[in-house]
């Protein structure tokens, strides 16, 4: 008996993604898919449960190795007394041609 398994077209996809039919398309074409329309210019694309589970567990297992912490910045410095004008610009330095 031959194995059959329910292909999901975009709307299935995008249902279990929780996405919009055209993001759910676009992820689509990064996973195992299979054109069932005739079109090569617009794809009617559909992905087996299988495939789109271990897409969905490739991209949510949680990472290898020690997390690593970024390094904080410094704060910035205070700006030197008479930098700004009274309204709080720098002000243009005019030169004459």
């Amino acid at each position: 008996m031959p194995n059959l398994t329910k292909l999901l077209r975009a709307d299935d996809v995008a249902e279990v993604l929780g996405v919009s039919r055209r993001t759910a398309m676009e992820l689509m074409r990064q996973m195992p898919n299979i054109n069932i329309g005739t079109s090569m210019r617009r794809p009617r694309l559909a992905v087996r449960r299988e495939d789109l589970d271990r897409w969905i567990a490739s991209r949510t297992a949680p990472p290898e190795g020690p997390a690593i912490r970024q390094p904080r910045r410094k704060p910035a410095r205070p700006l030197p007394p008479g930098l700004l004008d009274e309204f709080g610009h720098i002000p243009r330095r005019r030169t004459t041609a």
